[in-house]
């Protein structure tokens, strides 16, 4: 509020020196009274404005930071899905302000340590300077993982995944050499919410040959060759495991072979089931296989080779390996 002061005075002047300095010197000492007066008045003005002109105090800074932070974290707290998220800028879309039933997109940006401004627009307009002087700033400390708790995932116990045991057509058999090799492949059908499965052991139909004198062979698993999607091993080897020829039954039977266990397989994936020779040995396994066979099993192939695994035959649909994969499956529950 200004004061206003109005002082009138009458002055009567004489030729008469004397009155006239006496006068004169009253009219000094008035002219002073209401100078002072004023003064008082415009200094009282000036402080106002001068108050007005300051920056705001630490209340004041501390009630507009809260008000900004309340509504950024409101806006974030209804974002359906973001489209940038960083340090100094964030976007995302929250249902629309209208009522209507599509969405809007709300931008939040710090113009950085130089310009110090925080800006907001929506639906890509013309950027609204929401504060000055903002010295520093992180949007990304705003955000939160919302929305309900995704359930851990679930290991199975061991489960027969996949097998194929009874062949329509007439056993075969294939013996293991330093250059001829034999190979199963095969895609399991999982859980619908599988996310990964893993093999622990494997069964085939084998022998030892009839002369016995010792020797090794390998069982291995290996991702189904992924250049060129046939149904062959590719060169990737995932597990394996070594086996005396002579712990081998002398007649075709089951055995079972343990695998690892081999984890983290992928649900759309292939793979495949290799025996091989280990070492230079005088004594090999054989393997029973179905051939001349019909209705084989679905998203199953045999192979062999008789270069060493450099090539391998065309798959078909009459022969398969007598064989078992066990194993577990990681599924997520919903």
């Amino acid at each position: 509020m200004t004061n206003s002061y109005s002082i009138t005075w009458n002055l009567e002047l004489k030729p008469d020196n004397r009155k006239w300095m006496a006068f004169t010197l009253l009219e000094m000492v008035i002219a002073m009274t209401v100078t002072s007066i004023v003064m008082v008045g415009m200094a009282a003005t000036l402080s106002l404005a001068i108050q007005s002109a300051k920056p705001p105090t630490t209340a004041t800074a501390a009630a507009t930071t809260g008000d900004l932070a309340d509504r950024l974290l409101t806006d974030l707290a209804t974002a359906n899905a973001f489209s940038v998220q960083s340090a100094n800028d964030v976007q995302f879309s929250v249902p629309s302000r209208s009522g209507g039933a599509g969405l809007d997109t709300l931008r939040y940006q710090w113009t950085g340590p130089v310009q110090k401004q925080l800006l907001w627009s929506i639906n890509s307009g013309i950027p609204q300077v929401l504060a000055s002087d903002v010295d520093i700033l992180r949007l990304n400390y705003f955000t939160r993982a919302m929305g309900p708790t995704v359930p851990a995932p679930i290991e199975t116990g061991e489960l027969l995944l996949f097998q194929d045991v009874t062949p329509p057509g007439s056993p075969s058999s294939f013996t293991i050499s330093l250059t001829d090799q034999c190979a199963q492949w095969f895609k399991p059908r999982l859980h619908p919410d599988a996310i990964s499965w893993s093999i622990t052991r494997v069964e085939m139909i084998v022998r030892k040959s009839s002369i016995n004198l010792g020797g090794q062979f390998m069982i291995s698993i290996r991702q189904a060759d992924p250049i060129t999607n046939k149904p062959m091993p590719g060169p990737s080897t995932l597990g394996s495991i070594t086996v005396p020829t002579s712990s081998l039954p002398t007649s075709f039977q089951w055995v079972s072979f343990s695998l690892g266990p081999i984890t983290g397989l992928v649900p759309e994936n292939a793979y495949c089931l290799v025996v091989s020779h280990a070492f230079i040995d005088i004594s090999f396994p054989t393997i029973q296989y179905k051939g001349s066979g019909s209705a084989l099993t679905p998203r199953a192939h045999w192979l062999s080779s008789n270069t060493a695994g450099s090539i391998w035959s065309n798959p078909n649909d009459i022969q398969d390996m007598r064989f078992k994969v066990y194993g577990t499956i990681t599924y997520q529950p919903w």
